[in-house]
C-alpha cells in the first residue's frame, strides 16, 4: 500500500496531467480541506478516475489558483452636450410658410337667407313669459277647465262657456277683480324680464322684430316697450299742437285738432321756424342716442358669436 505523503504526491500528477488534457472542461474549484494528522493511516480504496473527476484546484506549479477578478465593462463616455444647430437652419425653418387659410365655404342664396333668418330670431329674444289669466272669462275658464275626465275638451269648454253665461254679476265682479290683479302682475313681470337685458339688447330685439315681419309677411307685430329706449323726437307741428291744446275751446277732440291744424296754417314761415328749430334739436339728441345704442347692441352679439 502507498504511504500517505506518497498518494498525495500521485493526486497531484494526475490533476495537473488531467487540467492540460481536459482544458475545455469547467471543473469547480474546491478549497483544500485542513487534514487531521492521526497517528496511524486510514487505508482506503484509491481510482484515479475519481482525482480525475475532481481534481485539486492547483496550477502545474503546485500552487492553488487566484480568483480572476471580474472583468471591469469601460465606462461609457458621457454624450456630449448637443451640439447648438447653425444660425442657417433656424433661418431656414423661420422662413417657412404658413399653412394657407381654409376657404370660406360659399354659400348660396337660399341658405344666405336661411342664415339671416337664424341670426334675426336669436336677436329678437324668446317669447315673454306667459303670465296669467287678464279677462274674467279667462280666469272663469282657467278655474273650470281642470274639472271633469273623460269628456273631450271642445266638449268641455262648450259646457263651461254655457255656465259663465249664467252666472251672477257678484260672481263676474269677483272675477273681474281677479283679472285686473293679474294683469298687474303680468306687466310687472313682463318690466322685470325686459330690463334682465341691457337696453341696446332690446333695441336691436325690435328691430330685428320688424325685419322679421317683412321678410315672413306677418301682418301682426309685437315689440318691446322699454322706458329706457329714447322716445320718437316730435315734429314741429307736434310741438306747436302740444304748446296751444290748452288755448282751444272745443265741444270734441276732433273740433279742437280742426282749430288746431288751421291756427298752424295762418302761422308766417318766421313762427313755424321757432317749432322746427326745438323739433330738429330734439331730433339731433334722439338720433345721437338711437346711434349709440346700435353701435352697443351690435357689440353685444358679436360677443355672442351672432
Amino acid at each position: 500500500m502507498l504511504s500517505l505523503f506518497s498518494r498525495a504526491a500521485a493526486g497531484r500528477t494526475l490533476s495537473a496531467a488531467a487540467a492540460s488534457a481536459t482544458s475545455k472542461i469547467v471543473v469547480p474549484v474546491f478549497a483544500a480541506t485542513p487534514r487531521v494528522r492521526r497517528l496511524a493511516p486510514i487505508a482506503r480504496s484509491f481510482s484515479a478516475s475519481a482525482w480525475i473527476r475532481f481534481p485539486a484546484a492547483t496550477d502545474p506549479t503546485g500552487k492553488p489558483k487566484k480568483k480572476s477578478a471580474a472583468k471591469k465593462k469601460p465606462v461609457a463616455k458621457k454624450k456630449s452636450a448637443a451640439k447648438k444647430k447653425p444660425a442657417a437652419k433656424k433661418k431656414k425653418a423661420a422662413a417657412k410658410k404658413k399653412p394657407a387659410a381654409k376657404k370660406k365655404k360659399v354659400l348660396t342664396p337660399e341658405q344666405k337667407q336661411k342664415k339671416e333668418l337664424t341670426q334675426l330670431r336669436k336677436m329678437a329674444l324668446p317669447k315673454p313669459p306667459k303670465g296669467k289669466p287678464a279677462n274674467v272669462w279667462t280666469v272663469y275658464l282657467a278655474d273650470n277647465v281642470s274639472s271633469g275626465s273623460g269628456v273631450a275638451l271642445g266638449d268641455k269648454v262648450k259646457d263651461i262657456s254655457a255656465q259663465f253665461k249664467n252666472l251672477s254679476e257678484q260672481d263676474k265682479a269677483r272675477l273681474n277683480e281677479r283679472a285686473q290683479e293679474n294683469a298687474e302682475a303680468n306687466k310687472k313681470a313682463l318690466t322685470q324680464w325686459i330690463e334682465s337685458y341691457p337696453a341696446e339688447v332690446i333695441y336691436m330685439a325690435n328691430l330685428a322684430r320688424r325685419r322679421l315681419a317683412r321678410k315672413l309677411e306677418k301682418k301682426r307685430l309685437t315689440l318691446l316697450h322699454d322706458d329706457r329706449l329714447p322716445k320718437a323726437a316730435p315734429s314741429a307741428y307736434s310741438l306747436f299742437i302740444k304748446s296751444h291744446h290748452d288755448q282751444v275751446s272745443a265741444s270734441s277732440p276732433t273740433d279742437a285738432f280742426r282749430q288746431l291744424a288751421q291756427q298752424w296754417k295762418s302761422l308766417s314761415e318766421s313762427e313755424k321756424q321757432l317749432f322746427k328749430d326745438s323739433a330738429s334739436v330734439d331730433v339731433q339728441k334722439t338720433r345721437q342716442a338711437t346711434e349709440d345704442l346700435r353701435a352697443k347692441g351690435k357689440a353685444y352679439w358679436t360677443e355672442k358669436g351672432l
